[in-house]
């Protein structure tokens, strides 16, 4: 691998930082009944991190190689997800 190339995400701290992001929207809607709010800033840190990366010396396409094989492992972990935990928000 690279030095630029991102590494294998460990799944269990993946759950765990999903957990956290997950907890952290349920409290942002019930306190600022807003769920736009949230969304802005998940999209805010993605941004500041991907310039961070690009400051450390990521390549700007090991980055999109990395964001499009999340996402398609985004939707599947979405796809798996009774529908009753996915219609009230995980």
């Amino acid at each position: 691998m690279a030095a630029d190339e991102a590494p294998p995400v460990d799944e269990r701290a993946l759950l765990h930082v999903l957990m956290r992001l997950r907890d952290i929207r349920r409290e942002a809607v019930t306190a600022l009944a807003d769920p736009w709010a949230f969304r802005q800033a998940i999209i805010t840190v993605l941004s500041i991190d991907t310039e961070c990366a690009l400051q450390a010396g990521v390549k700007a396409e090991a980055l999109f190689d990395f964001d499009e094989a999340a996402e398609i492992k985004a939707a599947e972990f979405v796809e798996s997800l009774p529908e009753e935990e996915r219609d009230r928000g995980w």
